[in-house]
């Protein structure tokens, strides 16, 4: 992994206005980032809260930076610190910023999409797929808003388990007119269905998360 100065990662919260407090030495470096249950030598971790080290003696781990909210105590066992109020949050905000693989928008020539389907353009299309992942099915009638991840062997905007008992009693499938809608900041996880209505559209509604 890349080597990122703890400047940087300051100056990084700083334009996004993250309030925080930090101890210790700009010209430290890290290099990767790791649990604080399994510490890699030079890296970024984070507490939680102080019950971590009640079966942890993680003072002997020579932790290069951790960030930590203000409840935990022993501060000055530590080379850097970054004092925050969510240091959950600010974490992942830092690792994704520094660390995660930047995805480049655009459709690859090995996907095939529904000529009815609405995407919007910052949507990475990955080969053999409709969005995001692997082998992801996006079918008729189907609109998708900004920012959304759809994880691989989703299936979006198939026709939905509908049918009737027509005059010889025989079950038959009744046509499907509706859509689906997925707003913006969705997550959908792997291996998830989703059908569209027979009259009216199947809603996502924006920041919806769906698990696996």
């Amino acid at each position: 992994m890349k080597q990122i100065y703890l400047k940087e990662l300051l100056e990084y919260l700083d334009r996004n206005k993250i309030d925080y407090e930090f101890k210790g030495k700009l010209n430290d470096t890290i290099n990767g980032f790791s649990s604080i249950t399994k510490y890699k030598e030079n890296t970024i971790t984070w507490i939680k809260n102080s019950d971590i080290l009640i079966n942890n003696d993680i003072t002997k781990l020579n932790i290069r930076l951790v960030i930590l909210n203000n409840s935990v105590s022993i501060l000055e066992k530590f080379e850097n610190v970054i004092i925050v109020n969510n240091p959950k949050n600010v974490f992942f905000l830092i690792l994704e910023e520094f660390y995660l693989e930047k995805i480049k928008y655009g459709i690859s020539k090995n996907s095939m999409i529904a000529k009815s389907a609405k995407i919007h353009p910052n949507v990475y299309i990955g080969n053999n797929c409709t969005i995001i992942l692997n082998n992801v099915v996006i079918s008729e009638n189907v609109k998708i808003g900004r920012y959304c991840t759809i994880k691989s062997g989703t299936i979006i905007g198939e026709i939905g388990f509908g049918y009737s008992i027509n005059e010889k009693n025989e079950s038959v499938r009744v046509p499907h007119f509706g859509g689906v809608i997925i707003g913006d900041n969705v997550d959908i996880g792997a291996n998830t269905t989703i059908e569209r209505e027979t009259i009216d559209d199947t809603i996502i509604k924006k920041g919806t998360k769906i698990d696996d």
